[in-house]
């Protein structure tokens, strides 16, 4: 079935028509909204963010490491009513009181027949789930990996190269324990690679003052 999305202007007042389906939206480059989730864990080793293994069978960014959940807003739908990805994604249901909103990522990509312009609603949510606590969607997720909070510091301001990420990746119907080194190139970028890796950079830093307490965070 079509997804509808609820269009804006470039400063995000709705725009006419209001609802237009989202394979348009991308064609004609119209501004809409995305939610986007990063999951974080406190760990005695040291702590966690979580990240998505796109499916190698999407059309855009496949088998690159993501956002923890993330998805479009439907017509109609406000932004902490995009907790329904979570569980839709990783399987695991959420309170949306318990999230914390980082304000809004203003994001713009041109393609050739692919113009995205969104309004990325962003928010935190720390979690004790571990990996069996969550049931990844087959369809859309490969694997989700956590990386320690500390590394993503260092690789994405430049001091070190590569880090180790743990987590799960899908063989056929299950999700089998595994380890994988992660790059700044292996990261889902819709811009170009020297802002993608300031986007994470900002990202984990706005994680680690989360875990430490800060509740004033925007992203």
């Amino acid at each position: 079935m079509p997804e509808y999305l609820d269009i804006f202007d470039a400063n995000m007042r709705p725009e006419s028509p209001f609802r237009v389906e989202k394979k348009e939206a991308h064609q004609k480059g119209l501004w809409h909204q995305t939610f986007h989730c990063w999951i974080v864990r406190r760990d005695p080793s040291g702590d966690k963010i979580l990240l998505q293994l796109r499916g190698a069978d999407k059309d855009d960014n496949p088998d690159t490491l993501d956002i923890s959940v993330a998805g479009h807003l439907q017509s109609g739908e406000q932004p902490p009513d995009g907790v329904r990805e979570v569980e839709e994604e990783l399987g695991i249901r959420i309170d949306p009181a318990a999230l914390l909103y980082a304000g809004v990522l203003k994001q713009a990509t041109d393609r050739p027949g692919y113009y995205n312009r969104e309004f990325c609603h962003t928010y935190f949510y720390e979690t004790a789930c571990l990996f069996p606590d969550y049931t990844p969607q087959a369809s859309e997720v490969d694997g989700i990996f956590e990386l320690d909070i500390s590394a993503g510091l260092k690789l994405f301001s430049g001091e070190i190269k590569t880090a180790e990420a743990e987590g799960v990746i899908r063989d056929g119907a299950v999700y089998k324990p595994a380890k994988r080194t992660v790059t700044t190139a292996d990261m889902c970028s819709e811009i170009d690679r020297c802002r993608v890796t300031r986007y994470y950079l900002k990202v984990f830093v706005l994680a680690d003052l989360y875990l430490k307490g800060h509740r004033l965070l925007a992203i």
